[in-house]
């Protein structure tokens, strides 16, 4: 895997129209009988027929169908009455925009004619998904429509149109979109474009799923989430968040030729006492202040003075403003770099007007060092290490939080650098091998490289290590090398709580904190180790765990003195392990959304 760099980019004001498709009732007081589940509507474009049928059926059904699903499950819009019908774009650029007090009438009309073909993105709109042609007679002064015999596309909200080619911008991207067209009662998009870049569509497991993740951070751009549409954020009253303009109902534009958002969108935050190891600054961020997002990140952090949702201050224009503030969100589908496990929060779907829940993982201090320190990461699911590290030059002094070193900083630049808990690649002479998630079951070790005796699979959790596992083969032991976590099967039963279970011998778990001495004899090696229980409902639902008691006395246990030898195998062994070395790349997982 290599990084790859954030596809969104803001379109050119000039072509993106306003059109007007008739929903059903126009009272936002009505929000309850009128929004339904979002619709989108996908239209691949000639490009995706050009690829192989395998490749064709996984990125219409496993790729594109699973992040379809979950926007549409995810996220109400108010239901439309008629078909939607998309504006033409005009020949040469030259536009007059209606404005009236008639919605209805708010369209663009093209001054030099329309042009013969309508793109969204890099995509054509089909002929029978628009309009037809809107003149401007300037000589006139006469409003020309031409008759449309399309039908336009029905139970739809969102059009979305889809391509599959491998441009320039494919060398640092998996996917990329952008919205193209808004519909012009309430500003909302309801057309966009994608293009998945071919070459980085995989079978793997732990690829297809961060293609996914991608693509639904992607879509979410196309949606909504975008630094050149919070001119035309609303209140939940359907009200301007920033002041119009009097001709053409739009926000103002600014010397760059973009939207200007107002203060009751995103704010300036000076904050007086930000703590660096020279003391304290005065530091800016920029906060999204908008109703419904204040609400929820006071919720989710449990402040109620705390004024909105920190943006990112870092990155390119596709990047700065237009995703979370890495450093406060890590692992949120919407910061503009990908570490690992990406979610969505109550935060981003309240910026889309709907909720959802997930946690944020905590901070570090441990330097990243051979051999690796795992630990597990906050839900269990992966094993992870600190990414702290040592850089050749000093830090800005903003970014200095270690006493030890100024040099000393989290992996991650768009967190800017602090240090937090992050999955991460085994990899052999920097060919991927496997990943740390411990529910694949395409992660498990070789046989002869499992020295902690592990398990992958769905019904698997990473669980806390006290020291390195040994095993032990004839007259041979191995002691392994990376420690602190590893990936275990476990049951939860209903009144005794949490098992774990290695190579098949079940331990029990009593209490949080007690040690499972693990004893193992296998056909061919005996395994040596301990474990440490987490607490019950870390890992089991509510109403399972029974109250923590003292474990019972050990009982009888494997003996060393019955260590399997099988001729050769310890042989077979040692080479393998010498020739198999774990090598940790960080920069391998930092993909840029």
């Amino acid at each position: 895997m290599s990084s790859t760099s954030c596809g969104h980019q803001n379109p050119v004001v000039s072509q993106i129209n306003h059109v007007y498709v008739e929903s059903k009732v126009r009272e936002r007081r009505q929000v309850e009988e009128t929004h339904h589940n979002l619709r989108i509507h996908l239209t691949y474009d000639s490009s995706m027929h050009q690829l192989p049928a395998d490749q064709q059926y996984l990125i219409k059904n496993s790729v594109m169908g699973t992040a379809i699903q979950y926007w549409e499950n995810a996220l109400k819009t108010r239901r439309l009455s008629k078909p939607i019908l998309l504006a033409r774009s005009c020949a040469d650029g030259d536009v007059f925009r209606t404005d009236t007090e008639d919605i209805s009438d708010r369209q663009t009309y093209c001054i030099g004619g329309c042009s013969p073909v309508t793109m969204c993105g890099d995509s054509v709109v089909p002929e029978h998904h628009l309009q037809g042609c809107r003149l401007y007679d300037t000589w006139n002064e006469k409003f020309i429509i031409e008759n449309s015999s399309a039908a336009g596309v029905t139970d739809a909200d969102f059009l979305l149109y889809v391509a599959a080619s491998d441009t320039a911008r494919c060398d640092s991207s998996v996917a990329y979109a952008t919205y193209c067209q808004l519909e012009v009662e309430y500003d909302r998009p309801i057309a966009g474009f994608i293009n998945i870049c071919p070459q980085a569509i995989s079978t793997h497991e732990t690829d297809l799923a961060l293609t996914v993740a991608k693509v639904k951070h992607e879509i979410l751009h196309a949606l909504g989430f975008s630094l050149s549409l919070y001119g035309f954020y609303r209140d939940s009253n359907g009200n301007p968040l920033t002041q119009r303009e009097p001709i053409g109902n739009r926000p103002p534009l600014g010397a760059d030729k973009s939207y200007i958002f107002s203060d009751r969108v995103v704010r300036i935050v000076w904050r007086r006492d930000w703590l660096t190891t020279n003391g304290t600054v005065e530091w800016p961020v920029n906060m999204m202040v908008t109703p419904r997002v204040t609400e929820e990140a006071r919720k989710h952090f449990n402040c109620s003075l705390l004024e909105g949702a920190e943006l990112e201050n870092q990155g390119s224009t596709g990047t700065r403003l237009t995703h979370w503030e890495k450093r406060v969100f890590e692992n949120e589908m919407m910061t503009g770099i990908y570490t690992q496990n990406p979610v969505v929060s109550r935060i981003t779907l309240a910026l889309m007007e709907d909720t959802g829940d997930e946690s944020a993982h905590p901070y570090c201090t441990e330097v990243r060092s051979n051999p690796l320190r795992t630990h597990c990461n906050s839900r269990r699911t992966a094993l992870s290490v600190c990414n702290l590290l040592q850089y050749s030059q000093d830090l800005s002094i903003f970014y200095r939080y270690s006493a030890k070193s100024p040099r000393l900083g989290g992996g991650v630049s768009l967190a800017d650098y602090c240090p937090y808990l992050q999955e991460f690649d085994w990899k052999k002479e920097a060919t991927f091998v496997r990943g740390s998630e411990c529910y694949l079951t395409s992660n498990a070790p070789h046989v002869d490289t499992n020295l902690a005796i592990e398990y992958y699979g769905k019904d698997s959790k990473c669980f806390d290590q006290v020291s390195p596992f040994q095993m032990s083969r004839c007259s041979t032991v191995f002691v392994s090398n990376n420690y602190g976590a590893g990936c275990y099967k476990y049951k939860c039963v209903a009144g005794q709580g949490l098992y774990i279970y290695v190579a098949d011998k079940e331990f029990r778990c009593y209490k949080k904190g007690q040690l499972l001495d693990v004893k193992v004899t296998t056909t061919e090696s005996y395994f040596e180790g301990a474990l440490v229980c987490p607490a019950c409902g870390e890992v089991c639902a509510v109403g399972i765990c029974p109250p923590e008691s003292e474990p019972p006395p050990s009982t009888v246990e494997d003996q060393v003195k019955d260590i399997p030898c099988v001729s050769g195998a310890s042989q077979l062994l040692s080479s393998s392990i010498s020739f198999y070395f774990i090598m940790l790349c960080i920069a391998s997982l930092l993909f840029i959304l």
